[in-house]
């Protein structure tokens, strides 16, 4: 922030002739005057992408500091500070050391867009199969959407943003990550592995051929920018402690970029885009759709318990899985002893009776019970009606299945 301009910007504000011709040197002055005013009327500033002003000028975070102590703390202005890249933020507002540390009376992170909203940003109503296939490409991020509402044809947007050199989505994951980490070369590294499909540490450093212990500095940056996410079974008692953990490619943009852009960016740049949309139409669905897709239902199931629509107030809802099983979601409830299980199938013709079956033979593995317990436990089971079971009284089956859920 250039203290002219904010000078300009506050005399404009404040309709004040004198403070727009002074010669000022200094911050204080300027915010004087707005505390001046504030005692007349409500203030609220906004001061965007602040992690700039501290990066070019350290000494500012200082005197603002002493501006807010002496001046705005005690007058009725509301400071709010916004930025875009977090590991900055974090260190010039929220660290111990940082001057500012302290002082904050509230702090927001923005979240994606969830997609109950995401029909909103379209001004004629899509179908829900296309807003889901949107949806795994541009995730929550208001922009990104932006950029793909403009056509409701999926593949002349795909042309226009990624497939395009000079779209600035086309490389924006190296922007994103240039500005937050150094080494870039070793998280794009990690995140090409993770999107081939290696989610164990062990799977990941094998093919990066580096020490496992050598990861989690990496691993845990990209958790702390939403990029990863360190995934366990959801019946894990102490998920910190859990060996069973998966790293997953959280951010759906991200992920849809290292496994669809990223590989064949030298055929993009050369124009081979066929080329290119070709093996996107191969895999999209399997290896990136039915992915978020999962994350969509999770995300309905905590709605559903949100809302009372449960026999119960769910705790937790992830997915599970051992070593040759796997279920999409379950939510549990220890309080209510409630144990919802759910299988996301993103098919165009209906589903069958197997996955049924299917689901319904994971059950005694999902909730742990030994062989010994099985034979014991009793379970009434209806497609439509609560099931009882002696170890998890309130036990309810929940199919979620395109479309009906939505």
């Amino acid at each position: 922030m250039n203290r002219q301009a904010f000078q300009q910007i506050a005399a404009d504000f404040l309709d004040d002739e004198l403070l727009q011709s002074a010669a000022i040197l200094r911050w204080e002055p300027i915010f004087k005057a707005l505390a001046q005013e504030a005692a007349h009327q409500r203030i609220v500033l906004v001061i965007d992408e602040f992690q700039y002003i501290g990066k070019n000028n350290p000494v500012f975070l200082s005197v603002f500091q002493r501006i807010w102590d002496t001046l705005l703390s005690q007058s009725n202005i509301m400071v709010i500070l916004c930025g875009s890249l977090v590991s900055m933020m974090m260190s010039q507002t929220l660290r111990y050391d940082s001057p500012l540390y302290g002082r904050r009376t509230t702090q927001l992170k923005l979240r994606p867009i969830a997609f109950s909203y995401y029909h909103e940003f379209f001004n004629s109503p899509l179908p829900q199969d296309e807003l889901i296939e949107r949806y795994s490409i541009t995730g929550g991020i208001p922009k990104y959407i932006e950029a793909f509402s403009t056509t409701h044809d999926l593949r002349t947007s795909l042309e226009n943003n990624l497939l395009n050199p000079s779209a600035f989505l086309f490389d924006e994951p190296n922007f994103l990550l240039q500005k937050e980490v150094s080494a870039i070369g070793n998280y794009f590294s990690i995140l090409r592995v993770i999107a081939d499909g290696n989610h164990k540490i062990s799977k990941i450093a094998a093919v990066l051929q580096q020490k496992q212990s050598n990861l989690p500095r990496y691993l845990n940056v990209l958790i702390d920018l939403d990029i990863l996410a360190r995934e366990v079974p959801v019946t894990e008692a102490h998920p910190e402690k859990s060996k069973r953990g998966l790293y997953q490619i959280r951010d759906h943009f991200i992920r849809f970029w290292f496994q669809f852009i990223y590989p064949y960016i030298s055929y993009i740049k050369m124009g081979h885009t066929d080329l290119v949309l070709s093996r996107l139409q191969q895999n999209f669905i399997d290896r990136q759709v039915s992915f978020v897709y999962e994350s969509i239902c999770q995300e309905t199931l905590w709605d559903l318990s949100a809302s009372g629509k449960l026999p119960g107030l769910l705790e937790k809802i992830g997915r599970w899985w051992d070593g040759s099983h796997e279920i999409d979601v379950v939510g549990l409830s220890e309080m209510d002893k409630l144990l919802v299980l759910g299988e996301c199938k993103f098919w165009k013709g209906p589903v069958g009776l197997n996955v049924l079956e299917n689901l319904e033979k994971k059950l005694p593995m999902s909730i742990g019970i030994s062989s010994s317990e099985k034979s014991s436990m009793s379970c009434s089971v209806s497609m439509d009606s609560a099931r009882t079971c002696n170890r998890w009284p309130k036990f309810v089956k929940i199919y979620i299945y395109y479309p009906d859920t939505f």
